[in-house]
This record gives C-alpha cells, structure tokens and sequence, in this order.
C-alpha cells in the first residue's frame, strides 16, 4: 500500500521531527495557492480528458534537479514564529528527504515533479475519505499527473528554481498528510487536530480538482471522475 510505502520510509524522520506535538506539523499540510495553477487549477476534468485520449509518452521534461540547499522547506516553514523558523525547517528538511527514500522505494523517477504531485493529491484524498491506497494505484496516478504536467504550460514555462520549490513543497506536505492520518487513527493526535487535518486536505483537493473535487476518485487508472 502506498501508505504502508510512506510509514515505512518516513517514521523515524517524521516521529523523531515531530516528539511532544499533538501532530506532525499540524498546520503546514495546505498546499500554496499558487501551485495549483501549474498542476491543474479548475480544468482537472477536461484536462484529465485531454491527457488521457493523447496518453502522453515523452514530452517535455517533468524533473526539478536540485541546484543547492533545498527551499521548499525554508518557503513552508515562513509561516511560523521567527523563533520557530530555523528548528521547523530542519524538521522539513529531514521530511523532505525521506521523500527521496519512499521515491526511490516506489521506483519513481529521481527528482520527478510528477511525484510529490500525486502525493499531495493521494495524501489529500486519503484523508478526506479516510481510505488506503493501493501501490499501483498511486503508481498509475504519478503517471497520468506527468502528463497532465507536460501538458500545462504553467508548469512547462516555470523556471527551475520554481519547479524545484514546487517539487520540494508538494513532496513535503504529500508525506506529512499520509503520516499525519495514521496519527490520528492511531489516537496519537487529538479530534481537533484530525479535524484540522481534514480541513487543509478538503482545501488541497479543492484547490487542484476545484469543483470537480467531490466527483474524484483514484483506482488503477488513476485519478477520474465519476
């Protein structure tokens, strides 16, 4: 299961990162506003259409090579208390890299946008219905969102340095949602933290599907919409 896949990798950064908080990093689950827009935005049905009748085969690059010290968690971690930042970045950045071991135990291509995508995406739809997914699943939908990625010029004309933070972010917050859930089933998080959960996960879905998000569901083609 791409849970099981996520637990697996990253309990130890995201438990260790995370000792004596009600629950991992409640509160840097949403993902930036101005991703959604490079992904999907509020055409995901007919962009799915799209991309699904032409099945994209190669096409125009989807990998985000690191230049340097990652961004993605110093751009997350803005948002907390100036005494907070330094110490909840390199949190981050131990989430962050166990993200490149769940990748690569996936097989998923190295620094592939493609990925943290569809984590986000997985994460959020997780939460939100409460449900597992499986490996192939989740493989299938990395798949369909490089394509959908190689067929958005907002994403194809960003710059590295964007597509980089963007790579880096989503795969941050996509960990942290599957881990986040398991905390809560596990009763080590309490109901108003679950519910906050919830509420970042129903806006993630909400930002990249927009109105279609109540229609989506993810299975062995990936994600549709019933």
């Amino acid at each position: 299961m791409f849970l099981r896949s996520v637990l697996l990798v990253a309990a130890l950064a995201v438990a260790g990162a995370a000792r004596a908080q009600s629950m991992p990093f409640q509160g840097y689950v949403e993902m930036p506003a101005n991703l959604a827009p490079m992904v999907m935005g509020n055409q995901a049905s007919e962009m799915l259409r799209q991309v699904n009748r032409k099945h994209a085969q190669g096409g125009a690059s989807t990998l985000a090579r690191a230049g340097g010290a990652p961004s993605g968690p110093h751009a997350l971690a803005a948002a907390a208390a100036p005494d907070k930042r330094a110490d909840l970045e390199a949190r981050l950045t131990r989430v962050l890299a166990a993200w490149q071991q769940i990748s690569t135990a996936l097989q998923l291509p190295p620094d592939d946008v493609a990925g943290p995508v569809a984590a986000c995406i997985a994460g959020s739809y997780m939460v939100v219905h409460d449900v597992d997914l499986p490996d192939a699943d989740f493989v299938a939908l990395v798949g369909q969102m490089r394509a959908v990625l190689q067929d958005n010029p907002r994403f194809t004309q960003a710059s590295p340095a964007q597509r980089r933070e963007m790579y880096e972010e989503l795969a941050i917050i996509g960990t942290l949602l599957a881990t986040g859930r398991e905390a809560v089933r596990r009763g080590q998080a309490g109901p108003q933290a679950g519910e906050a959960l919830r509420r970042n996960a129903r806006t993630n879905l909400d930002r990249l599907l927009g109105q279609d998000a109540d229609r989506a569901a993810i299975g062995e083609h990936g994600l549709a919409f019933r």
